[in-house]
């Protein structure tokens, strides 16, 4: 399924990393949503926290460590991470909140 795989998930899709990193993915994401510009007025530049503190991303690994979800605790309950740990298979995997 998922498992070891690294990526998105947003707007109910998984989106992966195909051969570049997360900050590739994540301004490809920012720009084919339309978000440019609201991007742009973020106050940190980086456009993984974008997307997760902002959108409600949840980011599938991290420096290339696969085994980990990425969240906004202000976005996402515990019970929301669990719903996504079955769907995609993600059991064992560490969670790091924001």
């Amino acid at each position: 399924m998922y498992r070891n795989k690294l990526g998105f998930i947003i707007l109910g899709n998984f989106v992966p990393i195909a051969g570049c990193g997360h900050d590739s993915v994540a301004m490809e994401i920012i720009r084919n949503n339309g978000w440019l510009s609201e991007f742009h007025q973020y106050t940190h530049s980086d456009p993984k926290d974008f997307l997760i503190l902002k959108k409600g991303a949840i980011q599938i690994g991290s420096s290339g460590i696969s085994t980990q979800i990425i969240y906004s605790s202000l976005k996402h309950s515990r019970k929301d991470i669990e719903k996504v740990q079955e769907k995609y298979g993600l059991w064992g995997y560490k969670l790091i909140a924001y």
